[in-house]
């Protein structure tokens, strides 16, 4: 194709565009046909429809993540059933913490072995089916604080239904193994000792040293 037949197509093609007619041509267009013949007022109707039904449906996810949950000594009055336990045992370090999240926390964290969930399980004084107790629940807390190998138990219900709650133990681990090194003099003579101590012993909850 040569240079000079695409540009005498080319000014064709704008010649034509010049002599059309372009008002006769909007004016004798029966606009009011052709949005007749597209059913407009349908078309809005199901788009608002499906707009109010979004609308019900973000409201209602809306009301039901705001919504709080009723605290242990309510459940317990309304005679709640204990479901599900789930034990959430997190690391000694926050990583996404920022003040948390560095080198030596990070290598903490890979070189701790961390607790066990049925060491967890075994030390809470409640189980699955068992009437909701708010005592209870906080002996259990009390207990697993007191392991020595846990840095913070936190007990709360986390979903409500037909009368049963489920339940969350959130514990944090913390750092168990103790080198210790002493010093004495007894008798002009100098004495030292070494030892090492672990109350968490692979995350079994198993204390030596």
């Amino acid at each position: 194709m040569s240079v000079g037949w695409r540009q005498s197509r080319h000014s064709g093609q704008r010649d034509l565009l010049r002599s059309t007619n372009w008002r006769g041509v909007f004016r004798t267009t029966n606009w009011r046909d052709i949005l007749r013949s597209t059913n407009w007022r349908n078309r809005m109707r199901r788009d608002a429809a499906f707009v109010l039904v979004l609308l019900c449906v973000l409201q209602q996810a809306n009301g039901q993540e705001t919504s709080p949950l009723p605290t242990f000594e309510e459940l317990e009055a309304e005679g709640a059933i204990i479901g599900e336990i789930r034990i959430n045992n997190q690391d000694i370090f926050d990583l996404e913490d920022p003040r948390e999240n560095n080198a030596l926390y990070r290598l903490t964290n890979k070189l701790h072995i961390r607790t066990r969930p049925s060491v967890i399980r075994r030390a809470l004084l409640f189980k699955s089916g068992d009437p909701v107790s708010a005592q209870v629940m906080e002996e259990s807390e009390r207990l697993l604080f007191s392991s020595g190998f846990l840095f913070e138990a936190i007990i709360r219900p986390i979903a409500y239904h037909d009368g049963v709650v489920d339940v969350e133990v959130l514990t944090r681990d913390t750092w168990t193994l103790d080198p210790g090194i002493g010093f004495s003099r007894s008798g002009g003579d100098n004495k030292s000792s070494v030892g090492l101590s672990e109350l968490n012993l692979f995350g079994t909850g198993i204390a030596i040293g």
